[in-house]
């Protein structure tokens, strides 16, 4: 059943701020206090789409759409990750070269919020942005139980 919110700052604040305390919960249980970063993510999924576009600067920008099952439910949550390519690092360039679509991935990164009052209209809006800033290629062992990094 597909939740419809009728104010939604304040459900979609609760619904987040109710998933942040179960994920956090969920990761008090795997690590310790000193390897959960404020704003930082960790996260593995299926990749379900790519889309690439580069800057003005001629870098290049993923947008990396990832699909995690909800624990003990038959839903998956979507979520929309960004890697950029810099003069330094090219991480959405690799990234492209080594994933292709249904592939599993681990990745890590931030959290960014972006604020912008868009086109024809006069209210601000707030955008949450996951930035990704390392990826890992995963398998899952039904063995073991869990998925593991492929060497």
């Amino acid at each position: 059943m597909k939740k419809t919110y009728s104010k939604l700052p304040n459900d979609i604040t609760q619904d987040i701020t109710q998933r942040k305390e179960n994920n956090m919960q969920e990761l008090s249980k795997k690590y310790s206090p000193e390897e959960i970063q404020p704003n930082s993510f960790n996260l593995i999924g299926r990749i379900c789409k790519f889309e690439d576009r580069q800057t003005n600067s001629g870098n290049l920008i993923v947008r990396l759409s990832v699909s995690k099952k909800v624990p003990n439910s038959e839903l998956y949550d979507l979520f929309v990750i960004t890697f950029f390519d810099t003069d330094k690092k090219t991480l959405a360039s690799n990234l492209l070269a080594e994933f292709e679509e249904k592939d599993y991935i681990g990745v890590k990164g931030y959290l960014r919020i972006n604020k912008y009052t868009p086109k024809n209209s006069d209210k601000e809006r707030w955008e949450v942005q996951f930035i990704g800033t390392s990826y890992q290629k995963m398998v899952y062992d039904g063995d073991l139980g869990k998925y593991v990094k492929v060497a």
